[in-house]
């Protein structure tokens, strides 16, 4: 609880700070928006954390908690919350639309079906025509809650930063962390295509969460050494600086070895451009 209302805070904050920043391109406001809910959101839930694995170095107990927050908060809450609630929602609404178009105008039977089931039997056996159908599908597009995919990404990021960070102290939740991402898959999809509007994400906020996901990755290694020295003073300070320098290098390396696009798509790229160039000299 105490956490869900920080949380309401910390986005009030972030908002605030970022509307104070007076940015001319919504992009920009966009891009540091982004970075500055990260920021909380990520201290906001891995605070305690940090205080049992740091300051009380009780990790069993940190464990557990960690096993809750990804089994009751993460799996649980976040996908019925996501799903569930806009799920029911939409069918009370389409439910109570229908049940009133079908009273007043029973022969044409018009309003939003269950969830937008396009192809459903009731369609298929009419076959309307598509040009005809048209302004109505628009209509009731246009009329559905937007997506929040900002959240979606917010909630990515965070359970990475605390699968990354403490996986030495609980290795369970890495499976954790990949069944709920499945069914993160399952949930979202289902949410952007039948519940809610469908939207497109912008080549700039991609590039921003990219930035965000590669600082949590560097961030986690440290704490993750950081956690092994506490827990384990036996091992010498050089040896574990040392090992966590080996880590990052490698991380690097990986990072600038495989290319962000495969040499075939980018070779094609060139051929194409290079054949569209020679048409426009000799045409």
């Amino acid at each position: 609880a105490v956490t869900a209302v920080a949380e309401s805070w910390f986005d009030q904050l972030a908002t605030f700070l970022t509307d104070f920043e007076h940015h001319l391109v919504m992009e920009e406001y966009k891009k540091t928006l982004i970075v500055k809910k990260c920021i909380f959101r990520i201290a906001n839930n891995t605070g305690y954390f940090f205080y049992l694995a740091l300051v009380v170095q009780d990790l069993e107990k940190l464990r557990w908690q960690l096993l809750v927050f990804l089994l009751v908060k993460q799996v649980l809450l976040q996908n019925v919350m996501e799903a569930g609630f806009p799920t029911v929602g939409t069918w009370w609404t389409a439910s109570a639309g229908t049940a009133r178009v079908v009273e007043e105008k029973p022969e044409k039977k018009q309003g939003s079906q269950w969830l937008r089931w396009r192809g459903s039997s009731e369609e298929s056996s009419s076959q309307p025509d598509a040009a005809a159908t048209l302004p109505r599908d628009l209509s009731e597009e246009v009329a559905m809650p937007p997506v929040n995919m900002f959240d979606d990404y917010l909630e990515v990021a965070t359970q990475f930063a605390v699968t990354s960070a403490f996986a030495g102290v609980c290795p369970e939740v890495v499976v954790f962390a990949v069944l709920h991402l499945v069914a993160e898959l399952s949930t979202d999809s289902y949410k952007m295509s039948q519940v809610h509007r469908r939207t497109v994400l912008s080549s700039g906020e991609i590039a921003t969460w990219v930035s965000v996901v590669e600082a949590i990755a560097f961030g986690s290694t440290v704490v993750g050494f950081l956690i092994l020295h506490t827990s384990c003073p036996q091992y010498p300070v050089h040896a574990v600086l040392v090992l966590e320098h080996v880590v990052l290098l490698v991380k690097c390396y990986l990072g600038w070895a495989i290319a962000d696009t495969p040499e075939d798509v980018t070779a094609r790229k060139i051929r194409l451009a290079m054949d569209s160039k020679s048409k426009r000299t000799n045409g």
